[in-house]
């Protein structure tokens, strides 16, 4: 099958104001995987073109293995919005791109620890943010004093309940 058969999910694990913001970079290779797996979908990778990103985002899509493309820095931001309108749905952290996709209507599954979805989540219906309420977040850091325990809490089978919802509710 070619990309334009399959089930597409896009993938922004990294996040320019820092790493507190990032979900643990192997939550997102077992979910790719999963992924993969359950839907026999296909996984894109976006990121910037940022050396650190762009190791990180090789990392994940090495470790996610065949059908996962890795796309980070390879993109201006109009072929961007128009990759991100074909995804089914893009799992990010609290990022640019997130926002960039729930303009063009991509369903947005995002990732907050430290920012407070309050002011920053992804603006439209249908959107879901996937949170952990613990004492110190929102902290609003770009590097975590503690032990970065509202991204870690996180766990790939909650945010694959999220998705299988989402798959359930929005049939292709």
């Amino acid at each position: 099958k070619g990309l334009g058969e399959k089930l597409l999910i896009g993938f922004n694990p990294g996040a320019t104001y820092g790493d507190a913001k990032c979900w643990p970079p192997g939550r997102f290779v077992e979910l790719g995987r999963k992924l993969i797996e359950d839907y026999d979908a296909s996984i894109i990778i976006f990121g910037s073109r940022t050396p650190k990103e762009m190791a990180l985002n090789t990392a994940i899509a090495q470790g996610i293995g065949e059908g996962c493309l890795n796309l980070s820095g390879k993109t201006s931001l109009l072929q961007l919005a128009s990759l991100l309108r074909q995804c089914k749905l893009l799992v990010t952290n609290d990022t640019g791109t997130m926002h960039l996709a729930a303009a063009v209507g991509t369903q947005v599954v995002a990732i907050f620890g430290p920012t407070d979805p309050r002011a920053t989540s992804p603006l439209g219906e249908g959107h879901v943010v996937v949170r952990k309420e613990v004492p110190c977040s929102p902290c609003l850091k770009r590097v975590c004093p503690e032990d970065h325990r509202c991204m870690k809490l996180i766990e790939v089978e909650e945010v694959c309940e999220v998705i299988r919802a989402k798959l359930i509710k929005r049939p292709s």
